[in-house]
């Protein structure tokens, strides 16, 4: 494996640049030596912020909050609402 100092970035493509600078070259070696050739999904930060909502969402309605309350405080649709609420019981995250 090629050692951090037998590279720089100026070898990488200039597209890939901007990752090394936000990584370090360590962290960006390792990231090849493990995905080299791959396409990696790097999701949006949301899907953890929607995690928390959905759980928020049935905790309210556990404790009595109505579906339609909850699609107004949540920018939802009520059917929307009732289908986190059972996909967080099916999860079983209650």
């Amino acid at each position: 494996m090629y050692t951090e100092d037998l590279v720089s970035i100026d070898m990488f493509p200039e597209s890939f640049q901007p990752i090394i600078e936000l990584i370090g070259m360590e962290k960006t070696l390792v990231l090849i030596k493990n995905y080299a050739g791959s396409m990696i999904y790097i999701p949006k930060l949301d899907c953890c912020k929607r995690h928390y909502r959905n759980q928020a969402i049935l905790e309210e309605h556990q404790a009595g909050e109505r579906c339609i309350i909850l699609a107004r405080k949540y920018n939802l649709t009520p059917p929307g609402v009732r289908k986190i609420i059972r996909a967080q019981l099916q999860l079983g995250t209650y």
